[in-house]
């Protein structure tokens, strides 16, 4: 009974670190906007914007601050791609469990490329799949911005 209770003392904090999934991403691309803010609610995410110009259209929600900070969006309009959910997380093991969860969905690089401009260093991967393409942007830790962590951004689309 011993080896039980401090089994579960160990794994239930793993089992509720609020971590989201590639799955998850999956299922709210189907999502209608009440159904997402519900599911996002639920994860305890808050309103954090409606975007609303001519690349963007939809809503994001966040969690957390700093190195902690999530933002999750349901978008109708995503530059020309039409609807798509967006993640970003600056938490690496989190990002490398979605990268663990793709492989298993049997997404496959397609190509990296150099994303850097004026104000950060980036790389961007893009992963096919049989139901999306996903779109990893990886920006590095940046010490002018006082950011000195990576942050990931996964965009899924069709």
């Amino acid at each position: 009974m011993r080896i039980i209770t401090i089994f579960l003392l160990v794994l239930t904090p793993l089992l509720y670190s609020g971590q989201v999934k590639f799955s998850q991403l999956q299922s709210i691309y189907d999502m209608n906007s009440d159904e997402f803010e519900n599911f996002v609610l639920g994860q305890e995410f808050s309103f954090y914007e409606y975007l609303n110009d001519l690349k963007l259209q939809g809503v994001r929600y966040s969690k957390g601050e700093g190195i902690n900070a999530k933002f999750i969006g349901l978008l109708e309009v995503y530059y020309t791609f039409g609807r798509a959910v967006i993640f970003q997380t600056s938490n690496s093991a989190e990002f490398l469990s979605m990268k663990e969860e793709m492989k298993r969905f049997n997404y496959k690089l397609e190509k990296s490329e150099d994303w850097s401009n004026a104000i950060h260093k980036a790389k961007k991967d893009t992963y096919t799949g049989s139901s999306f393409t996903v779109v990893v942007i990886t920006i590095s830790p940046d010490k002018e911005l006082e950011r000195n962590y990576p942050t990931y951004q996964i965009s899924l689309y069709k």
